[in-house]
């Protein structure tokens, strides 16, 4: 009685198995192309929030195209160096933003942040936040020029940050 397992199965078998390792590692392409990619913080602009060589699950599938970015969104983005960057969404398009006092004011109303423990150092001019970009800022925001806030075009999104799975604090 012959169950399947002589010599005539071994390279069906292992078709078999070079199939289904294919398909695992298109889907883990996939995956990570478009729908979560895993970022490492690349600087302390977003202390306490996030920490310089934290690791991080980012949303790409439903962001930027298809999901309205959010006041107060975590984001990664390229800069003008093309290097990666991720800071908090203040100011949507269309916005009026200024910093003076220590404050941040949106649309002539001050926006009151919990997640930074330190205030805004730097002044900023009133100025509307052009279509199709948003303002973003580090939290870490003392002496931080780095975290200087910034105009970014939402074609240089990549996505919104989800949650920190792994920090050495």
């Amino acid at each position: 009685m012959d169950r399947g397992l002589g010599s005539n199965n071994k390279p069906r078998y292992f078709f078999e198995l070079i199939e289904i390792l294919l398909i695992v590692f298109a889907l883990s392409w996939l995956l990570r192309f478009y729908v979560l990619d895993t970022i490492i913080v690349p600087n302390n602009d977003m202390n306490p929030t996030l920490f310089y060589n934290d690791k991080v699950l980012v949303d790409k599938l439903l962001f930027p195209d298809k999901r309205r970015v959010q006041r107060g969104d975590i984001v990664v983005f390229f800069n003008n160096d093309q290097n990666i960057n991720i800071k908090r969404v203040l100011g949507l398009e269309g916005d009026r933003i200024e910093i003076r006092n220590s404050l941040v004011y949106i649309n002539g109303k001050p926006y009151y942040e919990s997640y930074t423990k330190t205030p805004v150092t730097m002044e900023i001019s009133s100025f509307i936040v052009p279509s199709q970009h948003i303002f973003v800022l580090g939290d870490n925001r003392q002496g931080n020029f780095d975290s200087i806030g910034e105009n970014i075009p939402k074609k240089d999104l990549i996505g919104r940050v989800l949650f920190t799975y792994w920090s050495d604090k």
